[in-house]
């Protein structure tokens, strides 16, 4: 019993540390060596870094996930197009009705002027696409999976949703990701494919990026 709690605990704590090291460290030293970087290139450069250091811990998740799924695929396309359609607007609205307690939030506003700024097309490149496909490797393509593993559907839906809200260190984003994560969670699930949750992402991330340059 205590062999699994420790494995359980280690499954989750070592890529996520890895996660949040590299991620850090990378962006660090492209600054240090490019300081003049604006902010989305730099995020840009450090994730697709991190997802680079990452990829053995993916292989390894989902050769041990291969002898179990959350529940039978589904494989009606046009099904699977709704719910990524269906999940990624309760997002989006969700997004929208959070961001209206910008001021109440320092950390949430310094982090929304820092990401709210530099050229359209680094920005989409970098927060539209690279950082989705980082996010949902680590949360739902290695984390969520192997705590499924070890234990069971409950916990592999609110851990990750947790720890995906925890990490963007601030209550309004804490609340808004960890929501989020739990509706692309069940998308996940539901499908049991990663690219479905990935385009969620991309979906939520490149409507909120466009429409906060209106």
């Amino acid at each position: 019993m205590k062999r699994h709690v420790i494995k359980s605990i280690s499954d989750v704590v070592l890529p996520l540390a890895v996660y949040l090291l590299s991620y850090r460290l990378i962006f660090l030293a492209v600054n240090c060596i490019y300081p003049a970087l604006p902010p989305a290139f730099s995020m840009g450069i450090s994730a697709a870094g991190t997802l680079f250091i990452l990829f053995p811990f993916y292989k390894d998740t989902r050769q041990r996930f291969s002898q179990g799924r959350f529940m039978p695929s589904i494989n009606n396309k046009l099904l699977i197009i709704m719910i990524i359609i269906i999940v990624s607007l309760s997002c989006i609205a969700l997004n929208f009705f959070m961001s209206g307690f910008i001021d109440s939030d320092r950390a949430y506003k310094a982090a929304s002027v820092s990401l709210n700024s530099g050229n359209i097309i680094v920005r989409i490149i970098s927060e539209g696409m690279i950082i989705p496909a980082l996010e949902e490797t680590v949360f739902r393509g290695i984390i969520m999976r192997r705590i499924f593993i070890n234990n069971g559907k409950a916990a592999a839906l609110l851990v990750p949703a947790l720890l995906f809200g925890a990490v963007h260190m601030n209550m309004i984003q804490f609340i808004y990701a960890s929501l989020s994560g739990i509706l692309i969670g069940l998308t996940m699930m539901i499908t049991g494919r990663l690219y479905a949750v990935y385009f969620e992402h991309v979906i939520i991330n490149m409507t909120v990026l466009l429409f906060g340059m209106i």
